[in-house]
């Protein structure tokens, strides 16, 4: 056997060991020489770090909003708007009035110099918690705890008349004490000079009354 033959020989026995030992990996049959991933027996190999082979390059980036990116970062919340428009309220401290405005903001405004206090959206009268004050000749308005007037209530029957600071009476006035005629009576005046009594007959003696209710 000449030289040649020997080499020849040697080959096949060292393939005939390898697929013995199953150390020669002929590679997926499926690969084929010059695809993307495939070694040069054939076979895939995965990329390196680990990654996954099976991912799909022409997949969108996902978008950040951290970054500047169009994403899901959660954007500012304006102000709530007022409404409705022309709606108003008080402002804070009870000394302005706010309008809502078209463009939905509150736009104060101060109460004048004559109704500095607001009260149910409006500008009133300030006044000193407790006093009294007529109101049309026969009601009676009662400053509240807030500075401002309270509903007027009627005088009663009997002193149907507001006189003075806020004092009912009948919307009489004398001096206390003093008499005059009715007739050939006369009448006194009450002790609040705001009402005469009854009147008294003159006596028989001096029957007829004159003058400042004198019989």
């Amino acid at each position: 056997m000449n030289k040649r033959n020997w080499v020849v020989l040697g080959v096949f026995s060292a393939l005939g060991a390898g697929v013995a030992g199953g150390g020669c990996n002929f590679g997926d049959p499926q690969a084929k020489p010059g695809d993307a991933g495939a070694g040069v027996d054939g076979n895939v190999v995965p990329p390196v770090g680990g990654g996954d082979s099976s991912s799909d390059v022409n997949a969108p980036d996902v978008l950040d909003g951290a970054n500047g990116d169009e994403g899901d970062a959660p954007k500012p919340t304006p102000d709530a708007a007022c409404a409705p428009v022309d709606g108003k309220r008080c402002a804070a401290g009870n000394r302005a009035v706010e309008t809502c405005g078209s463009s939905g903001a509150w736009v104060a405004e101060a109460c004048p110099g004559a109704f500095p206090v607001c009260k149910a959206n409006l500008c009133v009268e300030e006044c000193t918690p407790g006093t009294k004050r007529c109101q049309g000749g026969g009601s009676v308005q009662t400053c509240q705890s807030d500075s401002t007037w309270g509903a007027a209530v009627a005088c009663g029957a009997a002193v149907p008349f507001c006189n003075g600071d806020g004092v009912c009476g009948t919307g009489i006035t004398c001096t206390a004490g003093k008499t005059r005629c009715q007739g050939n009576s006369f009448e006194t005046c009450g002790a609040g000079g705001d009402s005469w009594s009854a009147a008294v007959a003159c006596p028989a003696l001096t029957p007829v009354c004159s003058g400042e209710g004198t019989c």
